[in-house]
């Protein structure tokens, strides 16, 4: 089977990590897999990979000429699937096959729970006619299916695969952690400055605790210097900092004692499950998304609460007992997302449309 991803670059993401990490699952499974990216954008170490990856000679997915390379690569190559993930790339591939450029099965990831596209009603009709055109919308949760049908009513087309996680990567050999004896408790949250990801509750939060708290944010992005002017405001210069794009997630995260997601929306939270898996109990907002993966294995805070994540941090740390709770409950939830099982079902699912 040939099956062709295509996205928006392999810069560091969510969607993206994911299908970088599960291309030697495929290759496992004898799947002949290709990745295309509509840009030069991306992520350190993808040339490991380079004999699956061809990438389009542009610096932004949204112009014309990622559009028409990838209208000529799609008629100079033969794939039994065409998987294609994120705005605009759905998009395109939708308008291809509505005027014929390929017949075969057509499959998109819905990757989050909300986008801009939502916001305005006029663009429900558009929205229509592009997904008309996909045989398969994957959702990543329950949360994202019913968002997505609540905007579109197709509930005939989708079907949910969770994400997975590259488990053995994640795995933590330290020891238990005596949590009230630690001098310094090390807090840390993945994801890029977007308005989306609200760190600034996060650092509001570290105003009310006491001077054993770090905080260390990886990522970067359009808000990062407002996040770096407001923690001069408050002082904590000495005790949050920030690493930018990191390359060695895994390892960081083992040295690390809780982690924090404040997101205001997500489609799954993949980075709250890489956490878990690493042994780290997870604090997360209440979204749909993250609610759905954290509930019960976790602690869940009211969006932008910084005093309710606070006292749940403060809380978390200050008995053994609880913490060690929550260490083996991120352990045991984690265990439930394998990179390998969401593989699985995605082969499933091309053969199911091939057949």
């Amino acid at each position: 089977m040939k099956v062709l991803h295509i996205i928006n670059s392999l810069n560091i993401g969510g969607a993206q990590n994911l299908l970088l990490d599960s291309i030697d699952y495929y290759k496992k499974k004898n799947i002949k897999i290709t990745v295309l990216s509509l840009s030069t954008n991306f992520k350190p170490l993808t040339n490991q990979k380079s004999d699956v990856i061809k990438v389009i000679d542009s610096d932004n997915p949204k112009s014309f000429k990622s559009f028409f390379c990838l209208f000529k690569y799609l008629n100079n190559h033969e794939f039994d699937i065409i998987h294609a993930h994120l705005f605009p790339t759905i998009y395109y591939c939708s308008i291809f096959k509505k005027i014929g450029l390929f017949e075969n099965p057509l499959v998109i990831t819905e990757h989050s729970t909300y986008n801009k596209r939502r916001k305005h009603k006029i663009n429900k009709p558009i929205e229509k006619f592009i997904y008309n055109e996909f045989d398969k919308v994957v959702c990543i949760s329950d949360g994202t299916e019913k968002q997505l049908n609540k905007w579109l009513k197709i509930g005939h087309k989708t079907e949910i695969i969770y994400n997975g996680v590259s488990l053995n990567k994640f795995v933590s050999k330290k020891s238990i952690v005596n949590i009230e004896d630690k001098n310094i408790i090390k807090i840390i949250m993945v994801a890029n400055f977007l308005p989306q990801k609200d760190q600034l509750t996060v650092v509001k939060a570290m105003k009310r605790l006491d001077k054993r708290y770090e905080l260390y944010f990886v990522g970067d992005g359009s808000e990062i210097s407002h996040i770096k002017k407001q923690v001069e405001k408050l002082n904590l210069d000495e005790r949050v900092f920030f690493l930018g794009k990191r390359n060695d997630v895994p390892n960081l995260l083992r040295k690390m004692d809780l982690f924090v997601l404040s997101s205001k929306w997500e489609g799954f939270g993949l980075v709250v499950i890489e956490a878990m898996a690493s042994g780290l109990p997870v604090i997360a907002s209440d979204v749909i998304g993250l609610s759905e993966i954290v509930n019960g294995y976790g602690a869940l805070f009211e969006l932008g609460d910084f005093e309710s994540l606070s006292k749940k941090i403060f809380k978390l740390t200050q008995d053994n007992q609880i913490y060690s709770e929550y260490v083996s409950k991120s352990i045991l939830r984690a265990n439930h997302f394998s990179l390998e099982k969401m593989v699985n079902n995605y082969i499933d699912l091309y053969q199911n449309l091939i057949e």
